[in-house]
């Protein structure tokens, strides 16, 4: 019997994700060209199967641990928070009623809701979590500046699966059930990335 995966590969239209992507074409460069950009040299440790192998059989408060406990920037403001990368929806750069829109339209029997979004540089990364604290399926979209130096990364199976991005835009879809086993993932990237998540519910 063939076992369903735990996540699906481009489960939405290519001509929704080119239609994202000239949205935040405009604004790929101010990101990247942003002087509070950190660089976090021991990145690669907090997306390890050591790490994960710390937290894995912990009870995990929500959706976050102990090394996801990085340098954010906001606004341009250093502050602590989740992850090494910038929230988007803070710099007010990108029109994100109208991705949330496209979104809903590839998917008329989910109601769709924005859960996160991301500009992480260069050694940015987001560490193990599961997400079980909002139990559901996920979309996550994202935009790549190089080929295979970005990835989403997840445990499955018993294994850790790198799933590496693609030049340009990528989609993934995948749930997060409330009850063990989670589903543990985490993101790291070695270029320039922006992502953005939602619920469907």
């Amino acid at each position: 019997m063939k076992v369903k995966r735990m996540l699906e590969r481009n489960p939405i239209d290519e001509d929704i994700l080119e239609e994202i992507y000239y949205l935040i074409e405009p604004f790929i460069d101010v990101l990247k060209d942003n002087p509070t950009k950190k660089v976090i040299p021991d990145w690669e440790k907090y997306v390890s199967k050591e790490s994960l192998d710390e937290i894995y059989d912990k009870d995990v408060p929500k959706n976050l641990d102990k090394n996801l406990i990085r340098v954010l920037t906001r606004g341009g403001e250093p502050v602590e928070s989740i992850e090494h990368g910038w929230t988007l929806s803070k710099l007010r750069f990108i029109d994100l009623a109208e991705i949330e829109w496209l979104v809903q339209s590839a998917f008329p029997k989910k109601r769709v809701q924005l859960s996160g979004d991301f500009y992480y540089p260069p050694t940015g990364f987001m560490g193990w979590h599961t997400n079980h604290d909002a139990p559901c399926e996920r979309l996550y979209i994202n935009y790549a500046s190089v080929d295979k130096k970005s990835f989403f990364r997840y445990f499955e199976g018993g294994q850790i699966v790198t799933d590496y991005d693609k030049i340009g835009m990528n989609a993934r879809k995948f749930t997060c059930p409330g009850e063990p086993p989670y589903f543990w993932h985490c993101v790291g990237s070695e270029c320039d990335r922006i992502s953005f998540g939602f619920k469907l519910l």
